[in-house]
């Protein structure tokens, strides 16, 4: 019988470890093994439920509350002579009394043009 020692399985004997015993060792007891998949639903009881948007609800309601909110800035000089000037041009055109939709239409999505 030949035996074969492939180049990788040196390194491998090489990287084993061995433990040193201890001072004050207890005494070994012989316990029946566990089975994993017990273990592994403790671990999973352990774990908080969460619920499908909790994350959400949380983040709407510190934005509800504005908690965290910055405080607010004033809009100073150009900036506002800007905005206002935009407000007030957007009633030069009169509101039509009916707008061309797509909606619901079959066929008539955002890209057309009627």
């Amino acid at each position: 019988m030949t035996v074969v020692v492939l180049p990788f399985a040196l390194r491998v004997q090489a990287q084993t470890q061995v433990q040193a015993p201890l001072t004050a060792q207890a005494p070994v007891m012989h316990e029946e093994p566990q089975p994993q998949y017990e273990t592994a639903t403790k671990q999973r009881a352990a774990m908080p439920q969460t619920q499908v948007g909790d994350a959400t609800i949380a983040l709407l309601a510190i934005q509800r509350t504005g908690r965290l909110a910055a405080p607010a800035q004033p809009m100073l000089g150009v900036e506002a002579d800007a905005a206002y000037r935009r407000y007030l041009k957007s009633f030069d055109h009169p509101i039509p009394a009916q707008l061309n939709s797509s909606v619901g239409e079959v066929g008539a999505g955002a890209g057309t043009q009627n």
